[in-house]
């Protein structure tokens, strides 16, 4: 089993921090499996590091602006596991822990605290951290 990476809010999950420059977050991950835009027109890249169950959104300098991890990585907010779990729950969690939520395309989002939480199926699939 993996280590459980925390969220630390406008900040980091794990040991990946917003901000990052390439060199750290390579010497962490190792190398891409694949780098794309969302759209043709994009302003961000999107680095894939698929056997860390990572993809990070960086800059022109190629920074960390975005920081997205899918499961099965164990991923805690608050003291609340994410990923993989019904969104029902997580959200009662959350909200037990004074943390507002409101629905957005891909699910719920945080934002005093920059998190998207990604639904599929209703099950959280993937957590999101942007500044």
């Amino acid at each position: 089993m993996e280590e459980a990476w925390k969220i630390v809010p406008q900040r980091s999950i794990g040991p990946l921090s917003l901000g990052m420059e390439e060199g750290e977050y390579v010497a962490l991950l190792g190398l891409p499996s694949k780098v794309f835009r969302r759209t043709s027109d994009a302003s961000h890249e999107i680095i894939a590091f698929d056997n860390a169950l990572v993809h990070l959104t960086v800059d022109s300098k190629r920074c960390v602006v975005g920081i997205s991890v899918f499961k099965p990585r164990q991923v805690f907010f608050a003291g609340v596991q994410l990923l993989g779990q019904p969104m029902k729950v997580v959200y009662d969690d959350l909200k037990l822990a004074g943390l507002d939520f409101v629905p957005v395309d891909a699910g719920l989002w945080c934002k005093q605290a920059g998190v998207v939480l990604v639904e599929v199926d209703g099950a959280i699939d993937g957590v999101e951290l942007t500044n």
